[in-house]
């Protein structure tokens, strides 16, 4: 359990306090402060609410999809090219056998979701990301390689550059 005793929140309250000789190293700190801090409330959302983050794991899974149906599709190729003798289908069937064997794959890669310890990012990746992003976000850069899907991000987004103007503004 977290518990504080009198002289350490005087510690704390002296780490931050600021006079008017060292404003910027106040602000420095504030701004590393307010980032790690945003950074742990992002660890806490799902990747789903960023995009950019899980750019590897839809990459593997689009493989994988393209593996299995190209092999599905070498193994059926002469059943799916015989038509009454030797006469070849229509572009339109093996169009659409094509399709309806990547439908198939995809329903079981979600299913299987390709043993996700095996593409999920540990917690220290996790955090890493999120890191990466409240610096963004919290230096006001925006370069829009990871950015806020879901609702929540995005809120939590706008609050903590609105932190970051108000300390500019400070």
């Amino acid at each position: 359990m977290l518990l504080f005793r009198g002289t350490d929140l005087l510690k704390i309250y002296k780490f931050f306090r600021h006079s008017s000789q060292n404003k910027y190293e106040f602000k420095i700190k504030t701004l590393f402060l307010t980032t790690v801090i945003f950074s742990i409330l992002y660890l806490f959302l799902d990747d789903m609410d960023f995009s950019g983050v899980n750019i590897v794991q839809e990459k593997i899974k689009d493989e994988l999809i393209e593996k299995t149906v190209e092999k599905e599709i070498d193994e059926n190729v002469p059943e799916a090219f015989r038509n009454q003798g030797s006469e070849l289908l229509p572009d339109k069937s093996s169009d659409l056998q094509l399709e309806i064997a990547t439908e198939e794959v995809k329903d079981e890669v979600k299913k299987d979701d390709l043993q996700a310890e095996s593409i999920e990012p540990s917690l220290l990746m996790k955090f890493f990301n999120r890191f990466y992003f409240s610096i963004n976000t919290g230096c006001l850069l925006g370069y829009g390689d990871i950015y806020p899907v879901s609702s929540i991000a995005k809120i939590m987004a706008m609050i903590q550059a609105m932190v970051t103007i108000l300390l500019i503004l400070y």
